[in-house]
């Protein structure tokens, strides 16, 4: 592919020089007319060996181009104690991963239209679709080694930018001549039938540069570095703030970091609630209570709106509940996430321990007229009174998923579900020397509770209300 292999020539000599370009995106790619001749601009977050460094943290960037050990980084001990994360090769990579992905598939590995916190989520622990589950004619091997590139552990990924040019030539010269690599490359809306098929997906848009012209890349080379010339201003930056990062990590050397804000055993935890540091405050306004729940804020709590939520479901999602004919109904559910807090197995109804974030599910519904076991997805926001959870996601016995919007109620048909530290039922044993004490993890008494679903208008939905206000 010449225009990639060309542009994988100015990130080898800055690595070799111990230099690392840290924000590469489409963007930041110029492919100049008549030649196909790629620039690589924008070096302002650039690592440049022995300056004085300008920031703290990360380094500004584009959110949904961070690699996995980025986000890794955000809610790790050298973070909240005021470190830097250390430019590495496998970062560029990883970032040229995307670009490559987004030039086989007319797709971004993760959705930006996903909210800030789930974004990071993904990020960090959810493979992306494979390429050619995306786009079936690419070429398998630019595929595979797109996949290599967005692996999660940076070991995993190729040694270096020479490794990866000297991989895209041999390839180029293996299979250039073939059907795969000689088909001209669909602009997205081209690719209609990717969306039906995968209804979540984020598509990148037809860009226009004038005219289409006929290609002047060599024989042997598909035409999919064409896509690079539309994607230059296409891939916008996510408007949230990511700059902000670096201001997140306190500037004062050997700040303490934030304490959990529970206590070793499984009691009632304290009335009074710490201080957020200027770290807390400012990550959870900008990413979320649950995000800065996973990086050991101890920040003031801020209730979820699931009726919000609820209100905001797609048209969708509203129709999976009547399209698999399921009864309006709380239906139970068991947590197949979460670690146990005593001898006794979650799968035996045991106590769990429950951290903020991912969260997975078996739920019991009938589906017409006959009961189906199925899986659940979404996201737990922890506080120490209540779990709030939101699911997004029903996985069916069949191995297919649909969108849902659904939450997590208690048996007294009010959303969220108690603590142990707020409610302990008689009966459920914990085991301090179990109990998770990483920052926004809980105790539940056991894996029980009961999941609502909303459908479209005339859809009936269990009457629901919220806890008393200190049960919140």
């Amino acid at each position: 592919m010449g225009v990639l292999c060309e542009l994988l020539k100015p990130l080898e000599a800055l690595h070799e020089r111990g230099m690392f370009h840290r924000d590469l995106k489409a963007d930041n790619v110029l492919v100049r007319e008549g030649d196909d001749w790629p620039f690589l601009i924008d070096l302002g977050a650039a690592h440049l060996p022995g300056a004085p460094p300008l920031t703290e943290g990360l380094a500004p960037g584009t959110l949904y181009c961070q690699p996995p050990e980025a986000i890794a980084f955000l809610v790790s001990d050298a973070a909240r104690k005021g470190g830097r994360l250390p430019a590495r090769p496998a970062a560029d990579l990883y970032d040229f991963g995307v670009l490559l992905y987004e030039t086989l598939t007319n797709c971004r590995p993760f959705s930006t239209r996903l909210s800030v916190e789930a974004l990071l989520v993904a990020i960090a622990a959810t493979p992306p679709l494979e390429p050619q589950r995306l786009a079936p004619d690419a070429p398998a091997s630019l595929c595979a080694l797109a996949w290599r590139l967005l692996d999660k552990e940076p070991g995993h990924r190729p040694p270096s930018a020479r490794a990866v040019r000297e991989e895209l030539e041999r390839l180029r010269e293996e299979e250039g001549h073939t059907p795969a690599w000689q088909s001209p490359a669909r602009p997205p809306s081209e690719d209609a039938g990717v969306k039906e098929r995968f209804p979540d997906v984020d598509m990148l848009e037809d860009t226009r540069l004038g005219e289409a012209r006929p290609s002047a890349l060599a024989p042997r080379t598909r035409h999919w570095p064409r896509r690079l010339v539309a994607l230059v201003l296409v891939v916008g930056m996510l408007g949230l703030g990511w700059a902000l990062l670096p201001a997140l990590v306190p500037s004062e050397k050997g700040t303490q970091p934030v304490t959990a804000p529970h206590s070793a055993t499984p009691a009632l935890p304290s009335a009074s609630t710490p201080t957020p540091s200027r770290l807390c405050a400012l990550l959870a306004s900008l990413l979320g209570v649950s995000t800065a729940q996973l990086v050991g804020c101890a920040t003031a709590p801020v209730r979820p709106d699931p009726i919000g939520y609820l209100a905001r479901c797609s048209p969708e999602a509203r129709a999976t509940p009547v399209k698999l004919g399921l009864t309006p109904e709380e239906n139970p559910s068991f947590f197949d996430s979460g670690t146990p807090a005593s001898d006794e197995s979650i799968e035996d109804g045991g106590s769990l321990n429950l951290k903020p974030g991912p969260v997975t599910a078996t739920v019991l519904v009938e589906m017409k007229g006959q009961e189906v076991e199925m899986k659940v997805t979404g996201e737990a926001m922890t506080m120490p009174h209540r779990v709030y959870i939101q699911f997004d996601r029903l996985h069916l016995p069949d191995g297919t998923s649909l969108p849902i919007c659904g939450v997590a109620v208690d048996d007294l048909h009010q959303y969220g579900i108690p603590t142990y530290a707020k409610l302990p039922i008689r009966g459920a044993k914990v085991d301090p020397a179990k109990v998770d004490k990483s920052p926004g993890s809980v105790v539940l008494n056991h894996p029980r509770f009961e999941t609502v679903l909303v459908g479209p208008e005339d859809y009936p939905v269990p009457p629901i209300d919220f806890a008393p206000p200190d049960w919140r």
